[in-house]
């Protein structure tokens, strides 16, 4: 399993929502791309990614 099934999966338990856990991934790896420089080397990319995915979670709620 890679990490986008992860993250969907993630986000499925996060908004018991498929199309909302799809709004919610699509969101999290465009943040990712915008936000690619502040990604520190050398450290986890998938805890990064899951981060960005749960505080915009929070942040939508």
């Amino acid at each position: 399993m890679n990490s986008i099934c992860h993250l969907r999966a993630f986000a499925i338990s996060l908004t018991h929502d498929v199309n909302r856990a799809e709004d919610l991934l699509q969101s999290t790896l465009l943040k990712a791309c915008d936000r690619r420089n502040r990604f520190e080397p050398g450290t986890c990319l998938q805890a990064w990614l899951f981060t960005i995915l749960k505080n915009d979670f929070h942040t939508e709620h």
